[in-house]
């Protein structure tokens, strides 16, 4: 019994340290990521998604759930803020494609036609 206790000890604290580990990931990319960073708060303070400081978040999932458990959602993503960014990426990208045909397009016919008519209708 000792040695299971033990073994279950020390996996609780290998689980403990992998969620610190990610919590040290996580405002290593907040920081770095101006964009992310904004988006984070966006959807702490606005949305109101995240409710607790993330550190006493840890602390209360350690005293309320297992160890097993909590491993099974370390590296759990938010499909909603997933799919927004797609939505967001997929956007930007179709609107910079438009923007880019659009700088480099032939002129339209009707501004032809209105530059033939100043001219005298002379084809240049």
């Amino acid at each position: 019994e000792l040695q299971s206790s033990s073994a279950c000890a020390s996996f609780c604290d290998q689980v403990r340290t992998l969620s610190e580990q990610r919590q040290a990931l996580i405002r290593s990319v907040r920081a770095w990521h101006v964009v992310g960073s904004w988006g984070a708060q966006l959807f702490d303070r606005f949305l109101r998604l995240r409710v607790m400081d993330q550190e006493a978040k840890v602390d209360e999932l350690f005293a309320s759930r297992g160890c097993t458990r909590i491993l099974e959602s370390v590296d759990k993503s938010n499909n909603f803020v997933d799919g927004f960014c797609w939505f967001t990426f997929v956007l930007g990208a179709i609107a910079t494609i438009w923007l880019i045909s659009e700088a480099f397009a032939p002129a339209s016919h009707e501004f032809e036609r209105a530059e033939r008519h100043v001219v005298g209708a002379v084809p240049v």
